[in-house]
């Protein structure tokens, strides 16, 4: 144990920069090893069948830790081949913090924000990874923001989870002509299409089958009920320039 009273605060500082070089680089020969266990699957010869059980049975460390651990050295280890200096230098917190805009990037991008986690405090890297992620957000198409908001309306309404609405959905479709509703929501693709300003397109439906009527083949419950909830939420979330147009 340190006797940290009879230390001075530079020299406790001093100990605190050893003992994190130590650390992280325990974290990484940690990694390595816990990759190599996992991809090997050595853990069978103790009689686990699942890499998470032996992990957490035999050396009481949480599957989730252990994914961390794998995940840093698999990325920033094996595939961008960063040596262990590197690896030391900028610690397990940063490489986690740029993990997300370094998976599946392309060399350049990996290697910019290496960079900038080797210089960055952590806060400050926390912050530029945070506003780089806003940057990226994939903007929802009109047929996306329509079915999230469709969804999350009829959630607060049966007052249940997403998974649950699903089940609802697929018991109320269950008994229906499948064919008739395939030419029913082909219609109504269609009318949402030229109401939003996309290019209508003919489907091959289209070229075999006619126009289905409200009621015909059975389907004109779910028809009518599909058009009331449809419009009610396409009023909600559709701009009336957009609908006026």
């Amino acid at each position: 144990m340190i006797q940290t009273q009879l230390i001075t605060p530079k020299e406790k500082f001093s100990q605190l920069r050893d003992s994190k070089v130590i650390l992280i680089k325990k974290f990484i020969e940690l990694g390595e090893l816990l990759s190599n266990i996992k991809r090997t699957a050595i853990y069978k010869v103790l009689g686990y069948e699942k890499f998470k059980a032996f992990i957490e049975n035999e050396f009481s460390i949480a599957s989730s830790t252990a994914a961390k651990l794998i995940d840093l050295c698999e990325l920033f280890s094996e595939e961008l081949d960063l040596d262990d200096d590197t690896l030391q230098q900028i610690g397990n917190d940063k490489l986690d913090i740029i993990k997300p805009l370094v998976k599946n990037s392309d060399i350049h991008v990996a290697d910019y924000w290496v960079e900038r986690a080797k210089e960055l405090s952590i806060p400050d890297l926390r912050e530029r990874v945070k506003i780089e992620k806003e940057k990226n957000k994939k903007a929802l198409t009109i047929k996306e923001l329509y079915t999230k908001q469709f969804y999350e309306r009829l959630c607060v309404y049966f007052n249940c989870s997403v998974k649950e609405l699903n089940f609802k959905i697929a018991l109320y479709l269950m008994d229906e002509d499948l064919n008739s509703l395939r030419i029913m929501i082909n219609e109504k693709e269609k009318r949402f299409k030229a109401e939003n300003g996309e290019p209508t397109q003919l489907t091959l439906d289209d070229l075999t089958t006619p126009t289905l009527r409200e009621g015909a083949g059975g389907c004109g419950a779910i028809a009518s009920s599909y058009t009331v909830i449809a419009n009610e939420v396409r009023q909600s979330i559709i701009p009336h320039s957009v609908e006026g147009g």
